[in-house]
């Protein structure tokens, strides 16, 4: 609203967000606490992307290695890596920060309720 904004916020674990019919390829951005190794974080938000969105990770002092380990994931969902960027966080003055930056460049197929499956279990 600060901002002037016109955007919904969806907030849920990815898992259970997952199966819901819709949601996959659904959104422009992603985001996700920094509390999974990243290769679990692409895993889980890439398939909410469509081509073109970006997924944000706020990361800390391993994110050049998380990325490294994460891109045969990053690939296989469609992802590129748009960067890794220094960011300063109140609070947080001596502790290295960075989001790293994902962009989705191709549709992957998947199945799944997500995409509008089967929602049996």
């Amino acid at each position: 609203m600060e901002l002037g904004l016109e955007i919904g916020v969806l907030h849920g674990r990815a898992e259970e967000i997952s199966r819901q019919i819709g949601q996959w390829e659904a959104y422009d951005v992603v985001t996700a606490r920094a509390t999974a190794p990243l290769e679990h974080l692409v895993r889980l938000c890439l398939p909410f992307l469509r081509v073109g969105g970006t997924a944000v990770f706020p990361k800390g002092v391993r994110a050049g290695t998380e990325v490294r380990n994460a891109m045969g994931a990053i690939s296989a969902l469609g992802g590129d890596v748009m960067g890794i960027k220094p960011v300063k966080i109140r609070g947080l003055e001596g502790m290295k920060r960075v989001i790293v930056i994902l962009r989705k460049v191709r549709s992957v197929p998947t199945s799944g309720p997500a995409k509008g499956g089967d929602q049996g279990g």
